[in-house]
């Protein structure tokens, strides 16, 4: 959004939008966005997110501009979006090796946010899961009712022994879940890493387990 929202348009650089409440959801610009936006972040929620950020770019012009943003410059607001290769640690894109992309969500520490990252991807049947690490008393039946559906489920850290289920493995620690991942992934398939679990048993905290693990995929290129 840089480059289209120019500072020429502002001469206070702490000018900012204000006053304007935007809904989660807009039922005639959203489906003229939607095609525009390719993301490299997956995930429905990741769609909703960019669609109002693109409209709040949108609404920041017209506000700052005083004239209505045309079809153009909403589809380059959108467009531009498509470099953005997401947060570090939240469902980052941290590219792809022999056909297989791989994902760092190192930040997911609840199995809920595990099961939202797996449902961000089209075909769970594709999908290597590293999921596991510090026990902090969760119910992770979520995470194991996973292990089925999935292409693999790689069982790490304290809470890996929770995780067993038909199509599950527990290789205790990150390096091998992501030996035996790459060894069983095709291409087409994801690879990703979504503990479901704090990092404490084995690392200093998710920061370092999400850097971890882009170092070994680096190290597969």
């Amino acid at each position: 959004f840089e480059q289209i929202l120019s500072p020429s348009l502002y001469p206070d650089p702490e000018v900012c939008l204000t006053g304007i409440e935007l809904n989660a959801m807009d039922d005639v610009l959203d489906p003229t966005i939607d095609p525009w936006l390719e993301l490299q972040t997956p995930g429905e929620h990741n769609r909703r997110n960019a669609r109002l950020a693109v409209r709040l770019a949108a609404a920041h012009l017209e506000t700052r501009t005083g004239q209505p943003v045309d079809a153009t410059t909403l589809e380059t607001l959108a467009r531009s979006l498509s470099d953005f290769a997401g947060l570090p640690h939240r469902l980052e894109c941290v590219g792809e090796v022999r056909g297989v992309r791989c994902f760092n969500d190192s930040k997911s520490t609840t199995p809920e946010a595990t099961r939202l990252a797996v449902a961000s991807f089209e075909d769970a049947s594709r999908v290597h899961l590293i999921a596991g690490g510090y026990d902090k008393g969760s119910d992770l039946s979520g995470i194991r009712a996973l292990a089925p559906s999935l292409a693999g489920l790689h069982a790490i850290g304290a809470t890996g022994p929770a995780l067993l289920a038909p199509g599950a493995t527990l290789d205790h620690t990150l390096d091998r879940a992501v030996e035996a991942a790459f060894a069983a992934a095709r291409p087409g398939d994801v690879l990703l890493l979504s503990p479901g679990c704090a990092s404490w048993d084995q690392f200093a905290n998710y920061e370092a387990r999400g850097d971890a693990f882009r170092r070994l995929v680096e190290a597969r290129r």
